[in-house]
């Protein structure tokens, strides 16, 4: 799944230059249209789970398709949120420092 491999090339490439997460102690929850998934960004590392394994700083709500343009850098957050493509629950600082790591890390 596009999705799985994702997941595990961000958290390889975080992991190898941990610079852009070192300050990040949060869970996000990806509520998708294939199921759940979070990314947990601890201790400077970075790991990936599916299903509710942490509890979540922040919940988002987007189909694969648009979260698969959210990280690849060719759909912005803001504009995500402001088309109704994503939907943000919990703490929208953590969202947006979210933001900031998926711009640090874009190919």
């Amino acid at each position: 799944m596009e999705l799985i491999r994702i997941f595990t090339s961000m958290a390889e490439k975080i992991n190898q230059d941990p610079t852009g997460i070192s300050h990040l102690n949060d869970v996000y929850q990806l509520e998708v249209t294939s199921g759940i998934y979070q990314v947990r960004f601890a201790d400077g590392q970075a790991e990936w789970a599916e299903g509710n394994k942490w509890e979540p700083t922040c919940s988002l709500q987007i189909k694969d398709e648009d979260l698969l343009k959210l990280v690849t850098g060719k759909l912005g957050a803001t504009t995500a949120v402001m088309m109704g493509k994503l939907k943000v629950k919990g703490s929208i600082e953590a969202a947006l420092r979210l933001q900031k790591v998926l711009k640090h890390y874009a190919s």
